[in-house]
């Protein structure tokens, strides 16, 4: 029990110490977003408009870039605290809701159990029959105890299951789930900005084509007048 408690308050650690990021998160990350992602964002697609220059299309990719990020940003940490709490109530609020049941009730075990206190016989009731009564009540009270410690042995038993669910809970509900609704923000900037769901925001520049030798000497002599080609040698 006392490790399993160690272990619990370890969870609980990381747990706390995962909400105060993702609570830091909340705050910070969409005025950095506004304001450090977005206005550049925008500067740069100003400046990708600019015709006829050869950065056009490079700034136009960093603009697109810098523009999903600035949305992400803006919208993924709600979007993923949304979730994470949809998916607890959902799941993981009835295991939840169990175990702390089960640690209450294993609470109460703990405190209604007394072990025998020893007990004074008064003089007047010294002899023979009351030496057989004591002895009689101390047995009854021997089996109440062994009653007693086979149920706080069941209780105690309930009480690590508990304790597991409680575990389990705290982790997926703080830590995993958390992670795992990022890393899909970050698949999803991927696929964003990688030039197949967005086409090019610039033309490619266009290049004159040069026609072919071969076509150009018979274009030539195409061109050419019958007089020149039958002049006589001199």
């Amino acid at each position: 029990i006392n490790d399993m408690i160690e272990r619990f308050s370890v969870v609980m650690l990381v747990s706390l110490i995962s909400l105060g990021i993702q609570k830091f998160m909340i705050d910070v990350v969409p005025w950095f977003s506004l304001n450090w992602v977005l206005a550049p964002a925008l500067l740069l697609f100003l400046l990708s408009l600019w015709p006829n220059q050869s950065w056009t299309r490079m700034t136009a990719s960093m603009a697109r870039r810098l523009l999903v990020l600035a949305l992400l940003l803006r919208f993924s940490v709600p979007a993923v605290a949304i979730l994470n709490e949809q998916v607890y109530q959902l799941f993981l609020d009835q295991n939840y809701a169990e175990a702390i049941e089960g640690l209450e009730q294993g609470k109460q075990t703990l405190t209604d159990f007394s072990p025998l206190a020893a007990k004074d016989v008064p003089a007047a009731e010294a002899g023979f029959m009351s030496s057989l009564k004591e002895t009689a009540r101390q047995l009854q009270e021997a089996t109440d105890l062994r009653q007693q410690i086979e149920r706080l042995s069941a209780r105690l038993g309930s009480v690590v299951k508990d304790l597991l669910s409680m575990i389990v809970v705290f982790l997926l509900n703080t830590v995993l789930l958390p992670l795992c609704f990022l890393w899909g923000v970050y698949k999803l900037f991927g696929r964003l900005t990688s030039g197949v769901v967005w086409p090019q925001l610039m033309p490619a520049a266009a290049v004159p084509v040069l026609p072919a030798s071969g076509s150009s000497l018979a274009n030539d002599t195409e061109s050419r007048s019958p007089s020149e080609e039958t002049k006589p040698e001199s």
